[in-house]
């Protein structure tokens, strides 16, 4: 009896969820959950996969989804796993997947598709942020380093 819960597992670089993007793929194991926190407990029956990062698997993820889907949807998955929200990798997971099967370079006109419209809405939250801090954080000077005190929602100091 083969175990239909997977649960993957990565360190949380945008390269680590490309990975684990090529990973579920090349296994066909679709996943319960991706993320980049160990979780305490996995319910019975369920697998904790553990991904490393590979450089050049994530690039060819990346590249296919610029490819196949476009720059926006690539950008709108990157925003995706920059944010906090519990389930935001897996709802880029499902954006993608429904992207390659079904959609194209039209994804993101079928915000009919609740993944979808899932992954805009996140995508777009995490964008607002962003623009947010752009525009409000000022730096003092600390010795030789620069310093903000800024508290973000999401992981978006990169951006």
């Amino acid at each position: 009896m083969g175990n239909n819960l997977y649960y993957y597992l990565f360190d949380g670089t945008f390269e680590g969820f490309l990975s684990v993007i090529y990973e579920i793929y090349a296994t066909k194991r679709e996943p319960s959950v991706i993320t980049a926190k160990q979780p305490e407990h996995l319910p019975l029956f369920a697998e904790m996969v553990v991904i490393i990062t590979d450089k050049k698997k994530a690039a060819r993820v990346a590249a296919g989804i610029k490819k196949s889907l476009g720059v926006s949807a690539y950008r709108h998955v990157y925003y995706c796993v920059l944010s906090s929200q519990a389930d935001a990798c897996l709802c880029a997971y499902k954006y993608l997947r429904f992207g390659f099967a079904e959609g194209g370079k039209n994804t993101d006109c079928r915000l009919d598709r609740k993944e979808i419209d899932l992954a805009h809405r996140i995508s777009k939250e995490v964008g607002c942020e962003c623009h947010r801090f752009l525009g409000l954080v000022r730096f003092c000077q600390r010795g030789l380093a620069m310093y903000a005190a800024i508290s973000p929602d999401h992981d978006v100091l990169e951006l």
